[in-house]
């Protein structure tokens, strides 16, 4: 039995351990851009960013091209908090007002393996006159 706990807490510190080990940065992304890219490992990440403006929306399009991804889509704002995130099965989107200025993270990651695109596009907040 003790066997079988160490085998099990070792597992659990390998797929912990392979999220850092597979996380890729793919630099910037810029409004109206589609980026393509592979997730071939289940706990590989892939991360793109943005300088974003408070009250500005982005507008971030993940779908699965070949394999076997379930798409997850995380997007962190510039204090590291996680503003929000969605999945999908073939395709997610999130459509999202920004609450803060400066240096967003897009997170991408699949559940599986295989090609995915990513679309970003961000649209200015609305000016409102006095």
């Amino acid at each position: 039995m003790r066997k079988l706990n160490f085998s099990y807490i070792f597992f659990i510190m390998l797929i912990f351990s392979a999220n850092f080990v597979y996380a890729v940065n793919k630099g910037k992304i810029l409004s109206a851009e589609t980026r393509t890219g592979n997730l071939n490992n289940p706990v590989q990440t892939d991360s793109f960013t943005f300088n974003g403006e408070a009250g500005q929306t982005a507008v971030i399009i993940m779908s699965t091209e070949s394999g076997s991804l379930w798409p997850y889509v995380f997007l962190y704002a510039p204090d590291a908090t996680l503003e929000t995130s969605a999945y999908g099965i073939d395709d997610v989107a999130i459509d999202h007002q920004l609450l803060q200025s400066g240096l967003y993270t897009i997170v991408v990651r699949g559940g599986g393996i295989g090609d995915y695109s990513l679309s970003f596009t961000k649209i200015p907040a609305i000016q409102t006159s006095p």
